[in-house]
């Protein structure tokens, strides 16, 4: 795995993730493996990351299939809620 395709794929979460809530500074991404991405998230502001239904999260992945079609590895992400 190319260091320049993880840190775009890490870099790509991130704007998505801060991009949805109200407090971008209080969101965590961490790499749990090559490709995996925890995203950590204040429990006020979880639901804007998940979406009615799931369909904001569900977008996300949807995106993250097509990129790791291209990067050939499998990209997984997985939105946690935290005390803030």
């Amino acid at each position: 795995m190319k260091k320049h395709t993880v840190e775009g794929v890490h870099q790509l979460v991130r704007i998505m993730a801060r991009s949805l809530v109200d407090q971008p500074d209080a969101v965590e991404i961490t790499m749990t493996a090559p490709l995996e991405f925890r995203i950590l998230v204040p429990d006020n502001q979880l639901g804007q990351v998940i979406g009615k239904g799931g369909r904001t999260a569900r977008a996300m992945r949807a995106i993250l299939a097509s990129v790791s079609k291209v990067v050939q590895h499998e990209i997984s992400i997985d939105i946690v809620g935290r005390d803030s």
